[in-house]
């Protein structure tokens, strides 16, 4: 190998010099651009996942059907309707003790849901990412209060993990091309200056 390398020219040992390099650039930025796009997608998700839940939270017909006898009755239905007017995976309202009223599955309706609700219960919204009956998934958990202030219900929206790495795919083509195109930009370059050295220095390698 190094021998074949002495044996180059100037301008061809210039030439493979800026290409590695520029191929390192051109990996580096990749990794860059993955990195944010999958940082996007995941923030994304978690505000869209806390915007569905405040909003139903904050939905004077959700305190009032968490109060009837019947709360799935009721709560069911507009789970089932919002999950398909957002995108979302899924819509979990549940009690304080956290027995699930709503579920796009409805066998799991009554059942106890998975995943923190502490925070929520004192009052405090959040996200996390967590493993449900549904896979790993970005959820935001709202609590739902009455008019004293008193919690009286929990709204957990979420998007499953393997739908959000859907969207991070679709994003690949172009991460792809643009990697492509400043690497052959960058090739061009590297071969144009080549050429021009080796006009300017006849072909000569560093022994002549």
């Amino acid at each position: 190998m190094k021998a074949w390398i002495a044996g180059l020219s100037i301008s061809a040992r210039l030439f493979a010099l800026q290409v590695s390099f520029i191929a390192l650039l051109t990996a580096a930025a990749v990794a860059w651009l993955w990195a944010d796009a999958q940082a996007d997608v995941d923030t994304d998700a978690a505000q869209k996942t806390m915007a569905v839940a405040t909003s139903i939270a904050d939905n004077p017909f959700v305190v009032d059907a968490l109060s009837s006898p019947d709360p799935s009755a009721a709560l069911q239905p507009y789970a089932l309707t919002l999950m398909g007017d957002t995108s979302i995976d899924f819509i979990t309202i549940m009690n304080p003790d956290r027995t699930r009223y709503t579920h796009p599955d409805p066998t799991q309706i009554g059942k106890p849901f998975q995943g923190t609700i502490a925070p929520a219960l004192a009052g405090q919204s959040f996200t996390e990412t967590y493993t449900g009956t549904l896979g790993p998934s970005v959820r935001s958990v709202v609590p739902v209060t009455d008019a004293q202030g008193t919690v009286v219900g929990l709204v957990s929206a979420g998007v499953t993990v393997s739908n959000l790495s859907a969207v991070l795919l679709q994003r690949l083509p172009l991460v792809i091309g643009a990697a492509v195109a400043t690497l052959l930009v960058g090739a061009l370059a590297a071969w144009l200056l080549s050429r021009y050295l080796r006009r300017v220095t006849w072909g000569r390698d560093p022994r002549r």
